[in-house]
């Protein structure tokens, strides 16, 4: 994920990001919300089997701004308290880890959703 300033959202700036959201956007809001509580149970767990010297980082600027904005809800998904809950922990991990799960992420909902 790069600081683009050109680019506003932080979902923008992955473009496996911005589809899993789209394809997240037209599920029923049911499914939605366990997604989202599926998210967060298994990004605590990534970050619970961490190493101990790797828990400690930064995560930035732009991040803590995504953070504050989410507060405000002005994003689609920021209506549903658990599925910005979900969001804000997806977008505060490392790149690694974030990766990792927007890939599976997007596996699942096109698999789900027949969409390619």
């Amino acid at each position: 994920m790069s600081e683009d300033d050109s680019i506003k959202r932080w979902y923008d700036n992955d473009l496996s990001m911005n589809r899993v959201l789209n394809l997240m956007k037209n599920l029923p809001e049911h499914i939605q919300e366990e997604l989202a509580v599926t998210l967060i149970q298994f990004a605590n767990l990534i970050r619970k089997n961490r190493k101990i010297e790797e828990n400690a980082l930064s995560i930035g600027t732009s991040k803590v701004l995504g953070l504050y904005k989410a507060s405000n809800k002005r994003r689609w998904y920021d209506k549903n308290p658990t599925l910005m809950s979900a969001m804000n922990i997806l977008n505060t991990l490392p790149p690694k880890e974030f990766k990792n799960i927007v890939e599976g992420l997007l596996l699942t909902l096109t698999n789900t959703t027949g969409e390619k």
